[in-house]
């Protein structure tokens, strides 16, 4: 924590400005929409000198400075009307933007010892670096809303997308919606029933969406400066085109289709308010980074239209709000559950593609047909040996001993595929990082000017692959080790799961692929609670207050969870610490940061 000192240093500016105009027919208005965003910045990154082991690593200084800009012009028409019975609003427009990122960068080695300035370090150690990045994004859209009689509702919309992203031929998407509602409660053979039930809404909806969410020039081919060399005592600079992975011109948006059917309901006055939707979302042509093999020569992962994904589910939100006297109180609770499936994969030979592959030390997440995308497919353990003599007699059906390194306090693998041997072979499919099952539970009431909120959340049947436990608890590397290998097998210690703690480790008990870093991310945790008390009016007059409430608050104040490591909330991974992203890495802990335990107290007036 001494060592380093990073820092970032940020100013932006946001404007936003619109003009609105009505115009010569009754309803139908013009707008114009202008946004400008701009950032500038600069990263800092200062570390001292010190020894790794046998490795002397020395001062550095790295600055770099960066310029962002963002533009948007929207046009809009809106025409909004209402004839008898019949609301219509109707809306077409036009929008464009573009993202222009600039940076630039230096950074030397051997800084003197108290200095903090780029020029006091070693010149004959010293890197400069740049960067230019482009992207626009132009649309059409429209939609028309259409309702008869607070009855019967229609919402229908259609736009049409093209990004700088994709090659020419593949840049435009076009992605359409509809919706369908019925407010059965205000039909005629209903009125009897309204005192019972408050509100009775059936929806309907389909829909498709585009996502264009990659790096900029994926398919084009860019040239890579800096392989140099020396020839004649000159430096002579060199570059290259062949030098990563270029993905394929025909790539093209990514679409998700939604189905979804949904009902609203209301009792007791509204007081009890509960809705519930079913849903079918299909993703077709997934945007993923490939993993090719290092023969090819080339960095980098191509970007593909990996395949089609299928997710099913439901969703519930039930509300209550009620009051005794001065008293008011409610209570929500929300739950989702969700079942993935990889239904096609559009690349190679075969219907798998492996993701996650931790410093290159084994694939642990792979996308294969019929199984959830990401999935963790790793070699089972089935407990430790006890003695020689019992890791020796465990064999297969022709009498080869399975692990013939194994001695007393190793690993037991399961040989599954039954050939006599343990490898890669071996991966079975052990969970989905996706949970079944993610709830949250909301509360609140308030007295005589106190209030208080609560809210919990959870999730459940989701699994965890925990690399940063797998690093700890390896022997083989003389590096900081997790406390837990104070708990290892030993002659008199064999109630434990930890095996043996040997250097060498001749039967690859760090072995990556293997369930033994697979965990439970089951947790119930206390998000965010809150309590506050309003001061009464007559005691602020006297300060010329309108208003004023004091607050404590507390964020994520404990977890419930059988997860070893800092949280088991994960998600996706966004690529600190070198690791890759996107949805492959979803329930891989590479190094995640802690979330922050925050106590907070606070003052709120209006004057």
């Amino acid at each position: 924590m001494n060592l380093f000192n990073r820092h970032v240093y940020q100013t932006d500016l946001m404007l936003n400005g619109y003009a609105e105009v009505d115009l010569f027919v009754k309803g139908l208005k013009y707008k114009l929409n202008v946004g400008v965003n701009k950032t500038t910045g600069r990263n800092y990154n200062k570390g001292d000198a010190y020894t790794y082991g046998t490795d002397v690593r020395k001062s550095f200084l790295n600055e770099s400075a960066f310029f962002n800009n963002q533009w948007l012009v929207e046009n809009t028409l809106h025409y909004d009307n209402t004839f008898d019975k019949h609301t219509i609003s109707a809306l077409a427009g036009y929008s464009a933007q573009e993202n222009t990122n600039r940076g630039f960068g230096v950074g030397r080695n051997n800084l003197p010892l108290g200095t903090d300035a780029i020029d006091a370090a070693s010149p004959t150690e010293q890197t400069t670096s740049g960067s230019l990045n482009e992207a626009a994004l132009i649309s059409q859209f429209g939609r028309i809303m259409y309702s008869y009689d607070s009855r019967y509702l229609l919402t229908a919309t259609i736009r049409r997308d093209g990004s700088s992203k994709f090659a020419d031929g593949a840049r435009y998407g076009v992605f359409p919606s509809i919706a369908l509602g019925w407010n059965v409660m205000n039909e005629k053979f209903f009125e009897t029933a309204k005192g019972t039930v408050n509100e009775f809404k059936l929806r309907a909806s389909y829909g498709r969406l585009g996502n264009q969410e990659i790096a900029n020039y994926t398919t084009q081919r860019i040239t890579t400066y800096g392989i140099n060399y020396l020839q004649g005592g000159t430096w002579w600079q060199g570059a290259s085109t062949g030098i990563n992975w270029v993905s394929p011109r025909n790539l093209t948006w990514e679409e998700t289709a939604t189905s979804n059917i949904g009902l609203d309901l209301a009792f007791m006055q509204k007081k009890l308010n509960i809705s519930a939707d079913y849903y079918v979302r299909e993703t077709k042509n997934i945007l993923l980074g490939i993993n090719q093999p290092p023969s090819a020569g080339l960095k980098g992962t191509p970007v593909m239209n990996a395949g089609t994904i299928s997710n099913k589910g439901f969703e519930l939100l039930a509300t209550y709000k009620n009051s005794v006297g001065e008293l008011n109180y409610n209570i929500g609770v929300n739950a989702s559950t969700v079942k993935n499936k990889v239904k096609a994969v559009t690349v190679g030979n075969v219907q798998e593609f492996g993701g996650y592959n931790p410093q290159g030390e084994g694939t642990i997440t792979w996308a294969k047909v019929g199984y959830p995308i990401g999935g963790f497919w790793v070699i089972q353990t089935d407990g430790l040996f006890q003695s020689d003599a019992e890791a020796q007699a465990y064999k297969s059906a022709d009498g080869k001993v399975i692990q013939p390194n194994a001695a007393a306090g190793d690993i037991k693998f399961v040989d599954y595929n039954k050939d006599g041997r343990i490898d890669n072979n071996d991966r079975q499919y052990v969970g989905s990082p996706f949970p079944s099952l993610a709830y949250g539970i909301r509360g609140g009431l308030d007295y005589k000017g106190f209030d208080m909120a609560v809210f919990f959340d959870g999730m459940y049947g989701n699994k965890i692959y925990n690399y940063t436990r797998a690093r700890m608890e390896q022997t083989n590397e003389v590096n900081n080790h997790s406390a837990r290998l104070l708990e290892s097998w030993t002659p008199s210690n064999t109630n434990t799961d930890i095996p043996r703690y040997t250097r060498q480790d001749p039967n690859d008990n760090k072995r990556r692929v293997s369930d033994r870093w697979i965990e439970s991310g089951a947790f119930f945790r206390l998000k965010t609670i809150e309590v506050g008390y309003t001061l009464p009016a007559q005691w602020l007059s006297k300060a010329t207050l309108k208003n004023a409430r004091v607050f404590l608050a507390g964020d994520n104040l404990f977890t419930v969870t059988k997860y070893k490591g800092y949280t088991p909330d994960l998600g996706q991974s966004n690529g600190d610490n070198g690791t890759p992203s996107g949805v492959l890495t979803a329930g891989t802990d590479h190094g995640r940061f802690p979330l922050a335990r925050t106590i907070m107290f606070g003052v709120q007036a209006n004057f």
